[in-house]
């Protein structure tokens, strides 16, 4: 079906450049397609950065049997909290 309809598209895509009003939205639309594809590999690299970042900062928590994920969740951001304030001072020096 998807064939059918970019064969189809590409066949009338003339006809559809002859409006001004068609050729600017599918412009845009084809603009919008390419922003959504960048902020999906953005999402992704930072992603994986934070992974990078959260492992490297976590530096062994260890998840004992009584601790809970809430417990486990406080843990990890209070290492990045103080991560945060290490940074926040050495930019005010």
């Amino acid at each position: 079906m998807e064939e059918e309809a970019e064969h189809i598209y590409k066949e009338e895509k003339g006809l559809l450049l002859e409006d001004d009003t068609a050729s600017m939205r599918d412009t845009m639309f084809e603009k919008a397609e390419f922003i959504e594809r960048e902020m999906e590999r953005m999402t992704e690299q930072i992603k994986s950065i934070i992974q990078t970042f959260n492992s490297k900062q976590g530096n062994g928590i260890d998840l004992g049997e009584n601790m809970t994920p809430i417990d486990a969740a406080v843990r990890i951001l209070n290492n990045q909290l103080s991560s945060l304030m290490w940074i926040d001072e050495k930019v005010s020096r």
